[in-house]
């Protein structure tokens, strides 16, 4: 059972526990691990340099119910009325509910058809702002964390984990809304705080929310589930037999090796059919006795041992 991240195992199993007992809760959180998103290409680890004249916000959220849009609209009214200058950007690859918030005076719309232009929208603003109460990982604020935007959201769901709270003390994560609008105040007012906090984000999300790092857990991931799938061959005739016909189709495709595999007889008997040995179970089969299974223009090809 595979999460996005701790919040949404969380989710899960608070849930579960209405349900199911201590015992079969506890035996799907043994078979349960969480490897956070890697949504962060090389291509945004770019330089910040936020705006020292009017900031931006980036609103690179979908205006829908959960995500309390209307909230963070009103509470940034409330800010413009009294003065404080900034602009909101909204980068929504959608026009849904898109006139309601047109009437507000510092909003502007750039919305994207493809994820290059998306990415354009929001590299140049200064940080980012969500009322949302429901989220398993949050996208959008990594991509935007990612160009050094600070992040003002609830203290709550998803976002102490993906700001990284627990190892930089992040400190824009608000309990009520007149936290909220004091923490906008303080980013929007001030350069230095946005550039100092906007860098740690981006440091934190470039580090441990990229393509390769999540790349290499889920390899660890099924390195890891394989060495628990024990295929064991106690008859060494059969065993041997096995070994040969990995010789005998080198390089050649799989399933012509496993219809060999199995349509051979041994003193009489055939060991292996694809009920007993099913073609995934014949795969682990091959590493296990020392060989391997290479992918080459698309077709799995066997490969004998040395």
């Amino acid at each position: 059972n595979l999460f996005s991240s701790e919040c949404a195992k969380n989710m899960l199993f608070d849930n579960a526990s209405l349900y199911l007992s201590e015992e079969q809760r506890d035996k799907i959180v043994n078979k349960s691990r969480s490897i956070h998103l890697g949504v962060i290409e090389s291509s945004l680890g770019v330089a910040y340099d936020p705006s020292t004249t009017v900031p931006t916000i980036v609103y690179n959220h979908r205006l829908q119910g959960y995500k309390n849009w209307r909230t963070t609209f009103e509470v940034l009214d409330e800010l413009h009325k009294e003065g404080v200058k900034f602009k909101v950007r909204f980068t929504s690859s959608t026009r849904e509910n898109l006139a309601h918030i047109m009437k507000y005076p510092f909003v502007e719309v750039a919305l994207g058809a493809t994820r290059e232009e998306y990415l354009e929208n929001i590299k140049g603003c200064d940080l980012n702002v969500t009322n949302s109460s429901h989220e398993t990982f949050c996208i959008s604020a990594v991509e935007s964390m990612a160009y050094g935007q600070p992040l003002v959201a609830p203290d709550g769901v998803t976002f102490p984990e993906i700001t990284g709270r627990a190892d930089n003390d992040y400190p824009y994560l608000f309990k009520n809304r007149n936290e909220q609008k004091d923490m906008l105040r303080r980013l929007l007012t001030d350069h230095a705080e946005r550039q100092r906090w906007g860098k740690t984000l981006s440091d934190y999300v470039l580090t441990n929310f990229n393509h390769t790092i999540w790349a290499e857990r889920m390899a660890e991931l099924f390195e890891e589930y394989d060495e628990k799938v024990v295929v064991n061959v106690r008859a060494d005739d059969a065993k041997e037999m096995f070994i040969e016909k990995m010789h005998e189709y080198d390089r050649k495709p799989f399933p012509e090796f496993y219809r060999a595999v199995c349509g051979t007889s041994v003193n009489g008997r055939t060991p292996f059919g694809q009920q007993s040995l099913p073609y995934s179970k014949a795969s682990r089969l091959a590493r296990r006795l020392g060989g391997s299974v290479a992918m080459v223009g698309g077709t799995q090809l066997i490969v004998s041992p040395k």
